[in-house]
């Protein structure tokens, strides 16, 4: 009873409002010089038509009052579709109605031209970019004039959605057209800035690859874009200004321009959020990276879910010459001649942990049946379809579902089941999005919110929608369990892990002391689609015993489970799970050592190496020499795991360790040095390092300082003081690359401390010691 009567009066404060609105509406007709009689019955038979009047009304109210009131009103009144038009548009979107409310002339434009009927295409796009930021000189104002250009495009975009002017396929492709303009201007507008800045220039090899939805030229109203930066070739340049003296430092500041311009805020709004996760090392990586780099990358460490994401990928600005090559460069990867595993179980891994993570809500893009069940169904399939034929790395999912009917990777009514799901799908994040311009994907709990959403959609009963929602997911939910169907492991007639009640494995957790058993059982869950080889019960029973004597199962679990995730582990996963000694080992790592299991599993080689030579592996000294020139940060992580590995395995003692430590860093600034000090002819023979504190006496360990005493011997000659300082300057530089910090050098240790210069003469020095130093100095 308390329910009904607090609807009923609701109802009646929303009637009351309505009341009032439509008296204000009166009064503004009145001034504008129309009868009501002619003007309020016509509006009140539209406004009722509209998927939410109340909206619709408040907007239109607001919409008259920005400017241009009576002309407004008398175009509406004597042009009725314009009136159907205007509460359409407020009645579905708030921030369509704000963006008119904002600039009214907008409407007019919209209603007095071809907008609304005739698509565009991505040149269209471009020219109007380049015309908008044309106009002005200032920076900011260039990208102010690109937000108003987007905000105009959205608008005419959105409307045709709304009116049934355009289907998704245009919808999605003239957003991502719009995108792909905006992105390209900016890179012209960055290059130029950085040209002028520089004083010199520079033929760009410079390129930007869409990736996700935009990739696929499918992008909805608002969609993160996905963006990785690439170019030429690497190589040392000086401008001598801006401390820019290589192509890489040059492009990454061109990068970072993009994506700052890109995704900050003015009073004009925002253009895009930029993710720029997608690429190598994610976001501890370069912005840009050259066409060889992002090679070197993929070839060793590229993942599956990488190539499933470079499924996608399209030059969407910049040299597109460069981009095309660089997509030529990616397809031995994305499409090899071979594959390791069959990839449908690792994409279900991926989606299993999706799915693990909602929290009961509807979710139209990640619950089951919903837009990414369609998605990864269209990729697997393309990534079994490994032969690298042309046209395969198609990145639009509706265009991609009629290539896989063609070829009878899908039948005919799984085809259209997919597409037309999708399509609803699709229609559905559009409504929700558009709403308030918001990036949304769930469902609205509250029954009036739901309603409002079905009438938004065409439906004139919550239930209808709600129908047709769930038939729709579960038609493409039964296509996905038909594509990733699961095929037992075991033949026999013995009990797996797969078979296995979530109470049972709740047991065997419970008697092996894990503090959190409920997190234990989450990840054995996902593993057991990961690792095939769990499936078998001595496999389970030996893993669960390693657990167990490290004293650490719940550590060890959530670090094994992180490298589990690697292509390494899962290439190998039958013979690491079936020999006892290697798991052992393997699990007393990620007891012990997250770091150390981190490195495993994102160095590929370095896994590889650990498993089939133990002999070499544990022999001490340094390997993969090659790698100091080229990545010295990745020789120091894979030659310091090493020795970790090492000692845990009891191969060694803790002062082994600490010499290993020393003989790595010794090689690090060796290299660093040589570089440095060829360059400087000076200095040859009248320069060096000492070590220092517990580098000097060969004690250092993972994380530890540098503390180094630079010197040199002067000889009356003023050009090597000069020289010793510049190169001191240049070492510590050295250790801070693009890729991480090599190692903290302290030269606090020298003579009079942080004022000194960083190079000292050495008979200054033995002078210093003799007549100055404090004890601690000489100890």
């Amino acid at each position: 009873m308390h329910m009904t009567s607090t609807a009923t009066k609701n109802e009646r404060v929303h009637e009351t409002e309505q009341s009032a609105k439509l008296d204000l509406l009166q009064a503004e007709v009145v001034k504008a010089g129309i009868p009501p009689s002619e003007f309020l019955p016509h509006f009140k038979k539209r406004l009722a038509a509209t998927p939410d009047p109340r909206r619709a009304l408040n907007n239109f109210l607001r919409f008259i009052t920005s400017g241009f009131t009576s002309a407004l009103l008398h175009e509406v009144h004597s042009q009725p579709v314009l009136l159907e038009i205007a509460l359409t548009l407020f009645g579905h979107s708030q921030y369509l109605a704000d963006i008119l409310v904002r600039s009214p002339e907008l409407f007019h434009w919209l209603t007095t031209t071809n907008a609304l009927l005739v698509p565009r295409n991505t040149d269209d796009f471009r020219n109007d970019a380049r015309a908008a930021v044309a106009l002005f000189e200032r920076i900011d104002k260039k990208f102010d004039a690109l937000k108003r250009f987007q905000r105009r495009e959205i608008l005419r975009i959105s409307a045709r959605d709304i009116l049934k002017e355009a289907d998704l396929a245009t919808v999605t492709r003239e957003l991502s057209g719009l995108a792909d303009s905006i992105v390209d201007a900016a890179v012209s507008i960055g290059l130029e800035d950085l040209t002028k800045r520089l004083n010199a220039q520079l033929q760009s090899t410079f390129a930007v690859v869409g990736l996700g939805k935009l990739g696929g030229e499918e992008l909805n109203f608002s969609s993160d874009i996905d963006l990785m930066f690439v170019y030429g070739e690497d190589g040392e340049i000086d401008f001598g200004a801006e401390r820019i003296h290589s192509y890489h430092e040059y492009y990454c500041r061109v990068a970072e321009f993009v994506v700052k311009r890109l995704s900050e805020h003015t009073n004009e709004g925002h253009l895009y959020r930029i993710d720029m996760r997608l690429r190598p090392d994610g976001a501890s990586g370069p912005l840009a990276m050259s066409r060889a780099a992002y090679m070197n990358y993929y070839e060793s460490r590229g993942e599956l879910w990488e190539r499933q994401m470079l499924l996608k990928a399209r030059i969407i600005g910049g040299n597109r010459e460069i981009g095309e090559r660089f997509l030529e460069d990616l397809r031995p990867f994305v499409s090899p001649s071979t594959v390791l595993r069959n990839p449908l179980e690792e994409i279900r891994s991926i989606k299993t942990r999706i799915e693990s993570n909602l929290h009961g809500e509807l979710n139209v893009k990640l619950s089951k049946g919903g837009i990414r069940d369609v998605e990864f169904v269209v990729q697997a399939l393309q990534l079994m379809r490994h032969d690298g034929r042309e046209g395969w790395n198609e990145g639009n999912t509706l265009k991609a579902i009629a290539k896989l009917q063609s070829v009878s990777l899908l039948s005919n009514q799984e085809a259209r089941h997919l597409r037309n799901g999708y399509e609803f799908l699709r229609e559905v994040e559009h409504r929700l999005q558009l709403l308030h311009g918001t990036q949304t994907h769930e469902l609205p709990v509250g029954r009036e919110e739901l309603n409002m959403l079905a009438k938004r959609m065409g439906f004139k009963t919550p239930t209808a929608f709600e129908t047709k929602l769930a038939q729709t997911q579960k038609q493409i939910r039964r296509i996905y369990d038909s594509v990733f169907e699961s095929k037992p492991v075991n033949q026999g007639g013995s009990k797996t892990l797969r078979h296995l009640s979530r109470e049972d494995i709740e047991r065997l957790v419970l008697r092996h002391q894990f503090i959190d058993p409920k997190e234990a059982v989450k990840i054995l869950e996902i593993m057991r689609f990961e690792i095939p080889p769990m499936n078998n019960p001595e496999i389970f029973r030996m893993l669960f015993g390693c657990l167990r004597r490290t004293g650490a199962p719940d550590w060890a679990l959530r670090n094994l489970q992180l490298l589990s995730t690697s292509r390494a582990f899962l290439k190998s996963a039958d013979q690491i799970m079936s020999n006892s000694r290697s798991l052992e080992l393997l699990v007393k790592i990620c007891a012990r050592s997250r770091r150390t299991a981190g490195q495993m599993a994102a160095e590929p080689l370095f896994f590889e190496s650990f498993l089939g030579r133990a002999e070499d592996f544990f022999r001490p000294g340094i390997e993969w020499g090659f790698l100091l020139q080229s990545d010295p940060l990745r020789f120091r992580l894979f030659n310091e795991d090493k020795t970790i590995i090492s000692f845990l395995a009891g191969e060694s003692t803790i002062g082994d360790c600490a010499r290993e430590f020393s003989m790595i860093a010794d090689a690090i600034v060796h290299n660093v040095l040589n570089g440095i000090v060829g360059r400087y002819p000076n200095l040859r023979n009248r320069f060096c390092l000492v070590g220092l504190g517990k580098y000097g006496g060969e004690e250092i360990f993972a994380g530890s300082d540098l503390d180094v005493l630079v010197l040199h011997r002067r000889s009356g000659d003023t050009d090597v003081v000069n020289e010793a300082e510049t190169a001191a300057m240049e070492f510590i530089a050295a250790f801070s690359s693009d890729r991480g910090k090599l190692y903290d050098v302290d030269l606090r240790l020298r003579p009079e401390g942080k004022n000194a210069p960083l190079a000292t003469d050495i008979s200054f020095y033995e002078k210093y010691l003799e007549d100055r130093a404090d004890e601690w100095e000489k100890q």
